[in-house]
């Protein structure tokens, strides 16, 4: 299974957004290292220290938050990374699997699950929350057909056998 494009987008904005926040930190604690330490030389010239220091305050003070707000959406990346991982083992999965695997409680699944299909992070996923499933396609176009015996809700690849896979039930095929 390949990143999708919004998947790269998210990914690539973040780490500009972590790289340009560190190196604009880094430059505003000069600054402010710069203007202490000409302040110890400039002992006549109180404006240029001050003024380094106060203008690398500022500027840190800026970039904090969105070094923070880069380093959630890292976070998010590794959760997506790990969810990936799982679904391409077995893309059927449970959610109950999912958390097994992940050491996390269902709702967290779910609600990750969904923020990343609605972000286009996943292509072909579908988060049943009523019956705590996920399920990935990929390749082979699918369908969905209701099982007219239990109700299940089936994803088939389009001209394979209707069967149910949660009864077993086959729907029969309609006479033209």
């Amino acid at each position: 299974m390949n990143d999708t494009p919004a998947f790269i987008k998210y990914e690539k904005t973040t780490r500009a957004l972590k790289i340009g926040a560190t190196v604009t930190m880094i430059i505003s604690l000069l600054c402010v290292l710069g203007g202490g330490i000409s302040e110890l030389f400039l002992r006549n010239d109180f404006v240029v220290p001050f003024c380094l220091v106060a203008a690398g305050c500022v500027v840190y003070a800026a970039m904090l938050p969105l070094y923070f707000i880069a380093n959630k959406r890292r976070a998010v990346i590794v959760r997506y990374n790990a969810y990936k991982k799982v679904l391409m083992r077995n893309p059927h999965n449970s959610v109950a699997e999912i958390c097994e695997v992940k050491k996390v409680e269902p709702d967290v699944v779910v609600a990750d699950l969904e923020m990343m299909v609605k972000s286009g992070f996943f292509e072909g996923l579908s988060v049943d929350v009523e019956g705590k499933k996920a399920d990935l396609f990929t390749g082979a176009e699918k369908q969905i057909f209701v099982c007219p015996v239990c109700g299940g809700k089936n994803h088939i690849d389009i001209g394979d056998e209707q069967k149910c896979e949660f009864c077993g039930a086959i729907k029969e095929k309609e006479n033209k």
